[in-house]
């Protein structure tokens, strides 16, 4: 068990960057944005808990570049 802390707490090389770790958190769509679209405050609450985390990368969630490509409201 201890080789699998020791993998997973070691920093990973991904192209020019490095991460510090090995944990990495996948996209949530969690439609928590604002009626036009922007992220509200919940949205930064979470990302803000995510970040004091410290993991070694976050993906972030869908983003709609327009109107016409919306298939949510929010």
């Amino acid at each position: 068990m201890d080789r699998y802390k020791e993998v997973l707490l070691s920093p990973i090389k991904i192209g020019n960057r490095e991460c510090p770790n090995r944990f990495f958190i996948q996209a949530m769509e969690c439609t928590d944005a604002d009626e036009e679209g922007n992220p509200s405050a919940l949205t930064v609450e979470r990302y803000s808990n995510l970040f004091k985390g410290e993991a070694g990368m976050i993906t972030l969630e869908a983003i709609t570049i327009t109107d016409e490509c919306r298939s949510r409201l929010n």
